[in-house]
Order: structure tokens, then sequence, then C-alpha cells
């Protein structure tokens, strides 16, 4: 499971592979509220997640099922799918994007990936 954070809102995945990405907002923490999920059915491709990381305005998720998608949170009760790209050419033995690295300042984004590198 993991918890990153912008901002007022966090960013939860599950153990519970079938559940979503919620997103919490924690700005009263005596009235912490979920505010939206994010199902990931469509793009998950029988993948479990295994890296979500914010920044600035982006949400980057990474797939065992060799993808990454990240979405824009800039108004995080209605993220939007930018991109969703599958990082394996195999497709019999897909392991996974293991990691995702942005480079905001060369607007850049590299994914590592189990069978591609």
């Amino acid at each position: 499971m993991s918890v990153p954070a912008y901002g007022p809102y966090v960013y939860v995945s599950h153990l519970d592979h079938s559940l979503p990405i919620s997103i919490w907002d924690v700005s009263d923490q005596l009235n912490i509220s979920n505010i939206r999920n994010i199902p990931l059915d469509d793009i998950r491709s029988n993948g479990e997640i295994q890296n979500i990381l914010i920044r600035g305005y982006y949400l980057w998720i990474t797939l065992s099922s060799s993808k990454f998608v990240g979405y824009s949170v800039t108004n995080p009760k209605s993220p939007e799918l930018l991109i969703s790209y599958d990082t394996s050419l195999q497709r019999e033995t897909k392991r996974g994007a293991i990691g995702i690295f942005p480079q905001e300042e060369l607007s850049l984004l590299f994914v590592s990936d189990a069978e591609e590198g």
C-alpha cells in the first residue's frame, strides 16, 4: 500500500487490488472524507499496482501488467486520464512496470520495466 500526498489530499492504493485508488481530503483532520475513487478496472489488465506517485498535479501509477498510467489531478474530485501506456513488447511474460520517475525540469518521464529496462 502506498499513500502519497499533495496539498490537503492523500491518494491511497489498497492491498486488495480489486479496489480503486481512493482520494481523501485531510484538510480537516476531524472530518477526513473520501472525495473520489479512481477505478482501475479499464486499465489494470489483470496487473497489480506497483507504485503510485504524486508530482505537482499529476498522479502516476505503475502496474505489474507492464503498464503505466497518468492522471491530471488538478481537480482531485474529477481526475482526468492523460495516458495509459504498455511498456512491454512481450505479450506472454509481462512482469511489470516497476517504477516511474518524472523529470519536470526536462519534460521527461522515465519508467523502469522488468522486461524492457
